[in-house]
């Protein structure tokens, strides 16, 4: 599926160190809808916000390909 649009929520907030935490903090699930660029064994990589934002296969509660 490189090359589509994809949803990927994550368990948790994420760190302004991995990339793209939102204003607040305090949510539970963080989503991030962008391109799905790279996939290894460990995470999914997805060009979204602006950035290029890996998410480890551990952290994600839910992701769904997103229609054009």
């Amino acid at each position: 599926f490189l090359g589509r649009r994809a949803r990927v929520r994550t368990r948790h907030p994420r760190t302004p160190l991995q990339g793209g935490e939102r204003a607040g903090g305090a949510q539970s699930v963080q989503s991030f809808t962008g391109e799905l660029v790279g996939a290894s064994d460990e995470e999914v990589t997805l060009a979204a916000e602006g950035a290029m934002i890996a998410i480890p296969y551990t952290e994600i509660r839910r992701s769904n390909l997103v229609e054009d």
